[in-house]
């Protein structure tokens, strides 16, 4: 997925997600696991079902929000299919 950063000339950038059923979503800048790519952690406690969200519904574009008691974050599935695992995934643990 891809998730975009904070700020008025924040950017897309393409980040491989770990989410555990502890409720972490943590995201790194690539999947090789012989390079330190760790990039931060989404804390996904206090997040309702109800606080994830499509921008956009309907449309091609797959993009979302995650509204966590401390930021908003905004991430991008890229297709339906992938939004689709995400979001299911993410409702398991959260709902």
């Amino acid at each position: 997925m891809a998730k975009k950063g904070e700020g008025l000339m924040a950017k897309w950038q393409q980040r491989w997600f770990v989410l555990f059923e502890s409720g972490q979503l943590q995201y790194f800048s690539s999947e090789a696991e012989d390079e330190p790519s760790y990039k931060g952690t989404i804390s996904l406690v206090g997040v309702k079902p109800e606080n994830i969200v499509r921008t956009k519904p309907g449309g091609s574009d797959y993009a979302f929000t995650i509204q966590t008691p401390k930021r908003k974050w905004l991430l991008n599935a890229g297709t339906g299919a992938v939004y689709d695992e995400w979001h299911a995934a993410l409702l398991k643990v959260v709902g």
